[in-house]
């Protein structure tokens, strides 16, 4: 049986709001580069102990990376969409791990709660204090009306950063005189997304996996915890409490923000497998070094294709989706199906690059001291994200087969 994890924040050093610049992209990105040499020395340690290394992560909050989606009302940059995937694809790129915990839920938390209301919002991130969450999407748990709050429980399994967060924030299945509740689409029921204080947790020590080891993705239980109205959201109808673009339609930022996770491993591991061979290594029975072999110039040549084509077709679309956030062109919901279909797309054919770049290491490949196979076991965990998963073309494939 699982073990209970203690929650421990990371201690708050922040300047009062009114003493507070707000970061600039080029100095969170080269904080990142700087980081390079501190998560090399320390992947192996952040592996055992399954979370972003500290010092990796007050760098970064130091740096400014928690308010580049902040709105400027609030001491945040609002970088548009472009931008922020560039910085969760640069944070994947030093780590999986890293680009996930940081990028994909740290960096976008403050997009998806621009759906809470402009009071609690306030509340939230009007201290001016970085404030970092956890959230475990799997609408795993229940939540029923009890007086004027709401009663949760479950448990729930992916909850990245949990052990270090400020917020929880769990998804969760509408019960209603014990029955579940149906929802606005077919098939599926009602859901609530709640915000939960750490000390109303028990994580349990989950978190034993193939790869993306140090996401700190343990699961979350919750036995009859009352949540407020004003800690909830309705996926279906809430609106954003904030203006500009950023935060008129947050789903498809998040889906889009896992494509970003991939390309950044994908283009780690070509970065390593040229490392590899420019070192002279030759190997065995081959007739010369790879850096010299006309058969791995075209294995490596094609893994570029593939890499160059993936992360053309991820930025021509995060652009059009930014132009039509822009004009107000985006419905508040789930992400859209060519938002999924462009994910999943991104994310198998990256797959395939840190797959084939893992067997052109060859031997040498397997060892852990290889970066090699960390890019590969973490990319293989990532695929199985609900969100990339090929059964998401199928809204797609529905909606073509529709057109008249």
């Amino acid at each position: 049986m699982a073990h209970a994890i203690e929650a421990e924040a990371l201690p708050d050093v922040q300047s009062p709001p009114e003493h507070r610049t707000a970061p600039s992209l080029e100095q969170v990105l080269a904080e990142i580069d700087a980081l390079a040499p501190v998560v090399k020395d320390s992947g192996a340690k952040a592996e055992v102990t399954r979370r972003v290394p500290r010092e990796v992560e007050r760098r970064l909050r130091d740096a400014g990376l928690y308010r580049l989606s902040l709105p400027r009302s609030h001491g945040g940059l609002e970088l548009d969409l472009p931008s922020l995937m560039k910085v969760t694809q640069e944070l994947s790129r030093l780590d999986g791990s890293i680009g996930w915990v940081l990028g994909s839920v740290r960096t976008m938390s403050s997009v998806v709660g621009a759906l809470f209301s402009r009071e609690r919002y306030d509340q939230l991130y009007g201290s001016g204090r970085d404030v970092a969450f956890s959230s475990a999407a799997q609408p795993a748990g229940t939540i029923e009306a009890s007086g004027d709050q709401w009663r949760v429980n479950g448990r729930w399994p992916f909850a990245s950063g949990c052990t270090d967060a400020d917020w929880l924030v769990v998804n969760c299945v509408v019960v209603e005189n014990g029955e579940v509740k149906p929802g606005a689409r077919p098939g599926m029921p009602e859901t609530r997304f709640a915000l939960i204080a750490p000390h109303q947790a028990r994580i349990e020590d989950s978190w034993h996996t193939m790869g993306m080891r140090a996401t700190d993705s343990h699961d979350l239980v919750l036995e009859n915890v009352l949540v407020p109205v004003n800690d909830l959201i309705d996926p279906q109808t809430a609106q954003p409490c904030l203006p500009g673009p950023l935060y008129t339609s947050p789903f498809q930022t998040v889906a889009l923000s896992h494509g970003a996770v991939s390309l950044g491993i994908a283009q780690a591991a070509l970065d390593d497998l040229l490392t590899l061979a420019r070192s002279g290594r030759r190997q065995l029975y081959a007739p010369t070094a790879q850096k010299d072999s006309e058969v791995f110039h075209y294995e490596v040549a094609q893994v570029d294709a593939d890499l160059r084509a993936a992360q053309a077709y991820s930025d021509l679309f995060t652009k059009r989706m930014w132009q039509r956030l822009q004009a107000g062109a985006v419905p508040l919901g789930p992400p859209l199906p060519e938002t999924l279909q462009t994910v999943v797309w991104v994310s198998e054919t990256c797959r395939r690059v840190a797959r084939t770049c893992f067997e052109l290491g060859g031997g040498a490949a397997v060892y852990d001291r290889s970066p090699l196979q960390r890019r590969l076991r973490d990319i293989e965990v990532i695929s199985q994200h609900m969100l990339v998963q090929r059964r998401q073309y199928s809204a797609v494939g529905a909606a073509l087969v529709a057109e008249q």
